[in-house]
């Protein structure tokens, strides 16, 4: 039940994050090994209408101002997973990594690997598939990724007006 919450409430994390478009995440090991993705499903009775606590509500109104976010959640076989997310302009990119500047001065750098997924937005269009190559600097973009100290980017979301 807790783990349901919990994942239920990092689903929403992750998708208020994002602009309120829906994001699948699987998480995976912190230690860089792979695995099969974590698969969830919620309770009938929650819906994004519906906090699964009634502190969601507090958290998900948090969510929508936050510049970035750092949880952790407990995986596999008991492992703690740290998750980070930032939302700000590209200070540095390239084929294997990416910096952000939040817009309070937080700085982080994540890895990008072959399985990070990279999404455009444009306003008024659904996201479509990019490529790490068509990041530039300056771009505003949403990273969420796993993993500590270093964390891997599994989501690089790129904001086009």
């Amino acid at each position: 039940m807790m783990l349901k919450r919990s994942l239920v409430i990092g689903a929403t994390s992750l998708a208020l994050l994002s602009g309120g478009a829906a994001v699948a995440y699987a998480a995976g090991p912190t230690d860089g090994s792979s695995s099969a993705p974590v698969t969830t499903s919620s309770s009938p009775s929650v819906s994004p209408s519906t906090p699964a606590h009634p502190a969601a509500g507090m958290v998900r109104k948090a969510l929508r101002r936050a510049v970035h976010v750092t949880w952790v959640t407990r995986g596999p076989k008991g492992r703690f997973i740290t998750h980070d997310a930032i939302r700000g302009q590209v200070k540095a990119v390239s084929a294997q990594s990416i910096n952000v500047l939040a817009a309070d001065g937080t700085s982080e750098t994540f890895t990008v690997a072959g399985t990070t997924k990279v999404r455009e937005v444009k306003a008024g269009s659904k996201p479509t598939d990019s490529t790490i190559s068509q990041v530039a600097v300056g771009e505003r973009v949403l990273v969420v990724g796993a993993g500590t100290p270093d964390p891997t980017a599994r989501l690089i979301r790129v904001v086009t007006k």
